[in-house]
């Protein structure tokens, strides 16, 4: 069973911030009101977290955060795996310096229930048979957050297969990123960071690279006049479209179109 070291509810604000802290245990955090913001310097990584959401920090990471409402309050359950403790505890021994967001696999409001009865229990005198009660439903917490979940069994909430199709659809009328977030029902800064964790790129400048792609693609296999290309691409008009290409190119695109077009 997982030894339970510390139980409890904060609310943070412009005075009380998150950490920084470093601990050699696991901490479940998981906010119940408002929305923290969590740099974690182990990894690079900036989350958002809002009501309902939640993230396993792992032994020896690294983070410090603050609120990003005007208060916001979360829980936390620190706690111990040791390596007699079996499945499904196993699949998080030895991780260090490193984080695992939430991927719920239950409805929200039932996650933050058990939540809020592991609390409950914490503060009830600890004998045999609430162990082992406390232990189970810390595993069905973690099962039910898909916070024991490998990190590629993990679907991704925003797939490039998807990304790359709305962003066919949506370069005429310029990408923009809020749309994509609404999309995938995302706020756009949940969207940016979730992006930015599952992707390793901005969604920005992945919107950037993919712009460019398609105008050397379609550049090299169509003969449609620059004009129509650039608005099919987002752009103002040919002039930027011009510009843009020749900077991130070093040619303008009717000199890539003469090298580059492909012979049928």
């Amino acid at each position: 069973m997982p030894q339970f070291l510390l139980h409890g509810y904060g609310t943070f604000n412009n005075r009380n911030l998150v950490g920084p802290a470093r601990w050699p245990h696991f901490d479940l955090l998981f906010v119940h009101r408002g929305a923290l913001q969590l740099d974690i310097a182990s990894t690079g990584d900036r989350l958002t977290l809002r009501k309902s959401e939640g993230v396993l920090i792992w032994p020896e990471t690294d983070f410090s955060g603050h609120a990003v409402t005007r208060n916001a309050r979360a829980s936390v359950q620190h706690f111990a795996v040791l390596g007699t403790d079996g499945p499904p505890f196993d699949t998080l021994l030895g991780r260090r310096g490193g984080i695992r967001r939430q991927q719920s696999t239950a409805p929200l409001r039932v996650l933050e229930r058990d939540i809020d009865r592991a609390q409950e229990l914490a503060y009830q005198t600890d004998h045999s048979s609430l162990i082992q009660v406390r232990s189970a439903l810390l595993a069905l917490i973690l099962t039910e957050g898909g916070f024991l979940q490998a990190g590629n069994q993990i679907e991704s909430r925003i797939p490039l297969e998807e990304v790359q199709r709305w962003l066919l659809d949506a370069l005429p009328q310029g990408a923009p990123l809020e749309s994509m977030a609404r999309h995938f029902d995302l706020s756009l800064s949940r969207f940016r960071d979730l992006f930015r964790q599952e992707h390793g790129i901005s969604a920005g400048k992945y919107v950037q690279a993919f712009r460019e792609r398609e105008a050397r693609r379609q550049l090299a296999e169509g003969d449609e006049p620059l004009k129509v290309l650039a608005a099919r691409l987002g752009y103002a008009d040919p002039v930027a479209f011009h510009r843009a290409f020749k900077n991130r190119t070093g040619m303008t695109p009717g000199q890539y179109r003469l090298t580059h077009r492909v012979r049928g």
